[in-house]
């Protein structure tokens, strides 16, 4: 019900659009609401899709910054570390102050490369191996 609701809101206050198109007459809030409703009813695209159109016709870089932190935590709970850290980032330039952006950046920074040095020291005890095997 409540994303039926949003959905309107969003979607269809201002008269029949096109589908996808956001009304002229809904606040950024209104999205970022139905896009959090989208994820946790498991439709990820979409909600990333709202997240973007948001972000897109949004001019405060406080929000800006916010929408681009959610982004970043939708790809946190797909293990997607990359864009993850990408959109944490871009949450950052946008607003330097967004603290919770900063201490999502720092922790996938820090897993990121836990998880190289990881598979690098793997690759490094793997040729040892093998070239003490060769001998």
């Amino acid at each position: 019900v409540s994303r039926r609701i949003g959905e309107y809101c969003v979607y269809e206050s201002s008269g029949l659009l096109e589908e996808g198109f956001i009304s002229q007459n809904v606040t950024t809030a209104s999205c970022m609401n139905l896009a959090d409703i989208y994820f946790s009813t498991g439709k990820t695209e979409r909600a990333l899709d709202l997240y973007g159109k948001a972000a897109g016709r949004e001019t405060n870089s406080y929000v800006r910054s916010e929408i681009f932190y959610r982004v970043a935590n939708i790809y946190v709970a797909q293990n997607d570390i990359k864009n993850a850290l990408r959109s944490a980032d871009y949450a950052v330039s946008i607003y330097p102050e967004n603290e919770r952006a900063i201490l999502l950046k720092t922790k996938l920074a820090t897993k990121l490369t836990s998880s190289f040095s990881k598979k690098a020291l793997y690759f490094l005890e793997l040729s040892l191996f093998l070239s003490k095997s060769a001998k």
